[in-house]
């Protein structure tokens, strides 16, 4: 699965290279939400070129992928 950040993005979008998220907290958000229903496949978050105004980023326990189905961020 791959997320994608753009700053021209909105965080209610669904993460696709054509309706991107606006932020790193959207993404980790999205996460989470999947998570719920477990991770089947590694996830990558592309964070597109920009500057991006945004408050601290926290991420804890939650935020974890595993060895089979990592989570990765990359620009």
């Amino acid at each position: 699965m791959k997320l994608y950040i753009s700053v021209n993005g909105c965080d209610t979008n669904p993460g696709t290279a054509d309706a991107p998220l606006a932020s790193v907290i959207g993404a980790r958000d999205k996460i989470r939400s999947v998570k719920e229903t477990g991770i089947t496949e590694p996830i990558t978050v592309v964070i597109g070129p920009g500057e991006y105004n945004t408050p601290a980023i926290v991420f804890d326990d939650r935020d974890s992928g595993t060895a089979s189905c990592p989570i990765t961020y990359e620009a």
